[in-house]
């Protein structure tokens, strides 16, 4: 429900407010607000929080990265579930995504599952 509220949202390079946000800086807001998390700011950063989890795994709330060869993690996205993400795009804002979109299918380096330790 949370990431529903910032569609439309547009991009801003650095941006963590509805006013305009970037895709970390997305991720960032919705971990804080609705898991109390602290991620780190930056998307290279937040890919080394949590556990690795397969594509085929994949549950709403887990981190998805993207990047391009010798180029390293560039972008990332929160999991709706399956083959759906919600995240923060440099031409459409804050949008829904889905992995079998050849762009975002070929960049994809990656899951994340962030959990709170008792």
């Amino acid at each position: 429900r949370e990431a529903s509220r910032w569609l439309g949202t547009p991009y801003r390079y650095g941006g963590t407010e509805r006013s305009g946000v970037d895709c970390s800086g997305f991720t960032w807001r919705l971990y804080r607000a609705v898991a109390g998390i602290a991620l780190p700011r930056v998307a290279a950063q937040q890919a080394l929080c949590g556990v690795a989890v397969p594509r085929t795994a994949l549950r709403p709330g887990d981190l998805l990265f993207f990047g391009a060869p010798r180029r390293g993690i560039q972008h990332v996205g929160l999991s709706l579930g399956g083959d759906v993400f919600v995240h923060a795009s440099v031409s459409r804002g804050v949008t829904y995504e889905t992995l079998r979109t050849p762009y975002y299918a070929s960049r994809f380096a990656g899951a994340r599952r962030v959990t709170v330790q008792p």
